[in-house]
């Protein structure tokens, strides 16, 4: 567990790495820091967590006046699946106290100096996808409400910040696979280490190609080098129950507890979404429907990140993220969130005026990234109806 205080200003050094300009960031303290990279705002915070002394929420908002029904929970749930936006780090979640859908995350506060530069472009990849999300008028076409635009002084920004091209450089990067199948191979290696350090593992490997974990609870935690469609190879995280068949007949044997499966439909999902993120606990991923068809909480990890660092370091930060992910996935059978906040940051200082500023501009609108694809600037998530041209190019935005 880290302990609080290692890094004192976790969100200054991740603004400082992305260069993000100190006018279009805002702070309360070291504690908590704010910035626009394009339309939307996005949030770093340190706070005490639930199992953990200090954890990092990234919160990104994506829309506002989003009403809680059965629309809302479909959308949010195929944009946690939607290879360009989902399973990227983070989970898309619905407030329904105040309207909100923000792209949020939750990672413990690192004690290890080098894996900043690897939570800073964690940010990057969350702040893009959102940017991308919005300029796409999902706000408006999907979810059937208003665009987050965030202003800061007063001011909105009309030149996108450089950090809105990540995906582009993550598809490049993404084309060759052996630097992926290298950091997977360090992984496999740090997590049988750690195994064999353990007293009485409640954790066993399985004898296959990837990496497999099987926990004594009926669950399993996968580490696999995949090619994502959109964005190229990577490794893909996951934490989930053993297959259906296998796990009842080690419940009928007396080997794993009676734990009952989680549901797969929407409403389900959303739920666990928001519910990870008022648990003060740890969530890196997004809760979705995952291969074997039951609950997962998965995230990919792509190879432009992994490449942001050295190979160990890479390693190590896929090692954490993996246990993370059980973590939160072994959470979910402990509670359920009622009544308690579900972002740290719902409303910024200016959203009226900012309403209607963005009510005027109702689709594909403010600082572009260049970060278009076929699939995503020809279908919107949830009607496939095209996508509508935009109606300006903002002064200074990537052509």
């Amino acid at each position: 567990m880290p302990e609080s205080g290692i890094i004192t200003d976790l969100p200054q050094r991740i603004a400082r790495i992305l260069h993000i300009e100190p006018e279009w960031t805002v702070q309360e303290d070291d504690r908590l820091l704010g910035f626009v990279a394009g339309e939307v705002g996005v949030l770093l915070a340190v706070g005490e967590g639930h199992d953990w002394a200090s954890v990092l929420r990234v919160e990104a908002r994506l829309a506002r006046h989003v009403r809680d029904d059965a629309h809302t929970w479909k959308s949010c749930d195929r944009l946690n699946n939607l290879p360009l936006f989902g399973s990227l780090g983070g989970r898309w979640v619905h407030d329904p106290a105040t309207g909100v859908v923000a792209l949020v995350a939750d990672l413990p506060v690192p004690d290890e100096p080098e894996l900043v530069g690897l939570y800073a472009e964690f940010v990057a990849l969350l702040a893009c996808r959102t940017e991308i999300a919005a300029h796409h008028s999902i706000p408006q076409k999907d979810l059937r409400a208003g665009k987050a635009l965030t202003l800061l002084h007063g001011r909105r920004r009309t030149v996108a910040h450089p950090l809105l091209d990540r995906l582009r450089e993550t598809r490049r990067a993404g084309a060759d696979p052996a630097p992926v199948r290298a950091v997977a191979k360090l992984v496999r290696k740090r997590l049988t280490e750690r195994l064999a350090e353990q007293p009485a593992p409640r954790w066993f490997a399985a004898l296959v190609d990837w990496i497999e974990l099987w926990h004594s609870y009926g669950t399993v935690l996968t580490v696999n080098s995949v090619k994502n469609p959109e964005l190229g190879w990577g490794i893909m995280i996951g934490a989930s129950f053993l297959p259906e068949a296998k796990r009842k007949g080690m419940i009928a044997d007396g080997l794993v507890p009676d734990i009952p499966a989680f549901a797969t439909d929407p409403h389900t999902l959303v739920t666990l979404n928001r519910d990870a993120a008022t648990s003060g606990g740890v969530a890196p991923g997004c809760w979705t429907v995952g291969g074997r068809d039951n609950a997962v909480h998965r995230l990919f990890v792509p190879a432009a990140l992994l490449a942001a660092a050295p190979p160990q370091v890479a390693a190590l930060f896929v090692e954490q993220l993996a246990w993370q992910a059980a973590e939160q996935f072994h959470a979910g059978f402990r509670y359920r969130a009622e009544n308690v906040r579900v972002l740290v940051a719902p409303e910024w200082p200016g959203d009226d005026e900012a309403d209607v500023i963005a009510g005027r501009e109702p689709h594909n609108d403010g600082a572009q990234p260049r970060n278009r694809t076929p699939s995503a600037t020809s279908r919107t998530p949830s009607t496939g109806s095209a996508a509508v041209t935009p109606t300006r190019r903002p002064c200074g935005s990537p052509g």
